[in-house]
């Protein structure tokens, strides 16, 4: 007997039934995983991140640069610490005499990272987790750097002494050539580049020890392809020191944060300004921009409660109470979140909007600066005191279930 058709119809049923059973366990259980949320008073549910880990780095960390390979330099006291996610995978030592590291930036087409130190007249220049090279006799007690990410060229500001006071420059590197050194009309206390014009934002003051009692005006320049194209000063009332800056990375539009106010300005149109101190908010620290909306966040601490300001061009908008002394503040336009990091206690605060969406507690001393990875999502605390960055991250992307993989038409 030829039992071969017999048991080709048996197998066709089997195989259609087992499939028909997948299909329908595929629908009851789903065929995604859950991803973790959280629910605050007030908000909707929300995607936040967590706690991972804690890294123990050198003491000091304060000032920091992402690489094009997503690696996170950490400048210490004396020390150079490098960070990819929850390790530490590398560390160098830059201590010289009486050293002091003061500024970093990284060329991200090459990926060479540039740290000053003040004390000694160096540019250390660093390739992945090495020492490169160490550049001295070029300037006099580096101060800020910043890179020009369309031609690759970093700029260094730095003042020269001589007979008449001090001269501001600033020395012009390719790689790790000096390729030019341009006067600076002013005594640059914060440099930022624009990625949508391509130049670079310098705030400070014209002479930042007047003598004869002399005021020392604010000041902001431009610099374009080597050359200073603009200075405004002052630019609000002069004795109001600049202290920081943000830029808007949508428009390009530029807030200059002074000791008591805010200063808007769109790059064509006149300087405009809000005086947050006549609104009843005082010690203005930090500002940064959410460039989802172009508003300006910016951190005031007169004791508890403390306050995120938020600030429209130069209109208020609101002030949300955080927790005690806010000091460093970055946004995350991948998540529509804004983070303020406390520095002590150490608290990270997740803004959306003019809502605070939730507080996050965590063990550390002296959080100064706070980096957000937006593709990987992550986000480091540098803990200054204690020489410890703590890193939160977001849960991983969901990936494919076995029965998805195994059939990819079941969907949830």
């Amino acid at each position: 007997m030829d039992h071969s058709k017999k048991i080709g119809p048996l197998l066709g049923t089997v195989f259609y039934a087992v499939l028909l059973l997948t299909c329908f366990f595929g629908v009851l259980v789903g065929c995604h995983p859950t991803i973790p949320t959280a629910t605050t008073a007030g908000a909707t549910t929300e995607q936040l991140p967590t706690l991972r880990t804690k890294v123990n780095a050198s003491a000091g960390i304060d000032r920091a640069a992402m690489g094009p390979n997503h690696r996170v330099y950490f400048l210490g006291y004396d020390q150079l610490n490098m960070i990819d996610g929850p390790k530490l995978v590398g560390q160098i030592d830059l201590a010289d005499a009486a050293t002091d590291l003061f500024d970093i930036s990284v060329e991200p087409r090459s990926g060479l990272v540039y740290v000053t130190a003040r004390r000694t007249d160096a540019v250390h220049v660093l390739s992945n987790t090495q020492l490169l090279t160490t550049i001295t006799g070029i300037v006099e007690s580096p101060r800020r750097v910043v890179t020009e990410e369309d031609s690759g060229e970093l700029y260094i500001f730095y003042s020269r002494s001589g007979d008449d006071g001090p001269a501001y420059r600033a020395a012009v590197l390719s790689g790790t050539q000096k390729v030019a050194d341009i006067a600076i009309p002013l005594w640059t206390r914060v440099a930022r580049y624009n990625p949508i014009d391509g130049r670079i934002y310098l705030g400070g003051a014209i002479s930042p020890n007047p003598t004869d009692g002399l005021i020392s005006p604010n000041a902001v320049a431009v610099i374009d392809n080597r050359e200073v194209i603009s200075t405004i000063s002052p630019i609000d009332k002069p004795d109001l020191a600049a202290i920081d800056m943000a830029i808007d990375s949508t428009t390009g539009d530029v807030y200059i944060l002074l000791v008591s106010k805010v200063v808007y300005w769109d790059r064509h149109s006149p300087l405009r300004s809000i005086d947050l101190y006549a609104l009843g908010y005082k010690n203005l620290g930090c500002i940064t921009v959410d460039p989802k909306r172009g508003w300006a966040y910016v951190c005031s601490w007169p004791g508890r409660p403390s306050y995120m300001l938020v600030v429209d061009k130069d209109q208020f908008v609101g002030a949300i109470e955080v927790e005690h002394w806010p000091h460093t503040a970055v946004a995350d336009a991948t998540h529509d979140y804004v983070y303020v990091g406390h520095y002590d206690p150490t608290y990270l605060s997740i803004i959306r909007g003019t809502e605070l969406i939730t507080t996050l507690d965590y063990i550390g001393y002296g959080t100064a600066n706070v980096v957000v990875d937006e593709e990987r999502g992550y986000i480091y605390m540098a803990n200054a005191d204690d020489g410890t960055v703590t890193l939160f991250a977001f849960p991983a992307a969901p990936q494919p279930s076995f029965w998805q993989r195994f059939l990819p038409f079941i969907q949830r």
